[in-house]
């Protein structure tokens, strides 16, 4: 694991395709090649103040891998685990409502989440990513760590759906109305009686590679 100089928090474990190129004995990755972000003193101390140190998942590493970092509850339904937070991005817009700023966002240990279905074959073992090919995942809340637009960091950006709903770097977003979990948590519920998962009900939406973000298109 590499730290980031001047913080506690770290970065991510090398993704699958990162350690194959150390196992073969090619040139191992540097810090920018990762596709995770510095996490900011300011965030990165109300993170440690809470939760201790923690280790920042990139969510294209989360995709190779979810079951190293998400307690999967049933079905499509889990939490993040302690110990760790998952970096993963959403499409917005600029205050001015202009698109493709790429937001990236931070779900913190014991955060409730639903995997897209063309995730679901990574925790089941079952491949179900060209049968349902949908990757848009659900949050019930997540921290603003960046708004890229094209380069420019902005402080805030908006919903691309409405324009008082805002990213604003630093803070938790959470639904306008509760995380819809189908009851996925409740006591004693079948993993095979949960209902089907339904990508656009409530939550944060994000997507865990970040070119499913910048492609995303309404």
């Amino acid at each position: 694991m590499i730290k980031i100089e001047k913080l506690i928090i770290w970065q991510s474990p090398l993704p699958i395709k990162y350690m194959h190129y150390m196992a073969t004995n090619a040139s191992p990755p540097t810090l920018s090649t990762l596709p995770t972000l510095p996490i900011p003193p300011d965030i990165a101390k109300k993170l440690r103040e809470k939760y201790g140190e923690l280790v920042v998942i990139a969510g294209e590493a989360c995709y190779e891998n979810p079951n190293l970092y998400i307690d999967r509850v049933t079905n499509n339904y889990g939490r993040i685990k302690q110990g760790f937070v998952i970096q993963v991005y959403k499409k917005t817009k600029t205050m001015s409502g202009l698109f493709d700023v790429i937001t990236t966002l931070l779900l913190l240990p014991n955060t409730k989440v639903g995997l897209g279905d063309a995730h679901v074959f990574t925790i089941t073992g079952t491949r179900f990513s060209q049968i349902y090919p949908d990757r848009k995942c659900r949050a019930e809340y997540a921290t603003v760590l960046s708004n890229d637009y094209h380069g420019i960091v902005c402080n805030q950006a908006m919903s691309i759906y409405s324009r008082d709903f805002i990213y604003q770097i630093g803070e938790t977003v959470k639904p306008v109305y509760s995380f819809c979990d189908q009851e996925c948590f409740a006591p004693g519920i079948l993993a095979l009686g949960a209902p089907r998962y339904e990508p656009c009900e409530s939550g944060v939406h994000f997507f865990l590679c970040r070119k499913d973000a910048e492609t995303f298109t309404i």
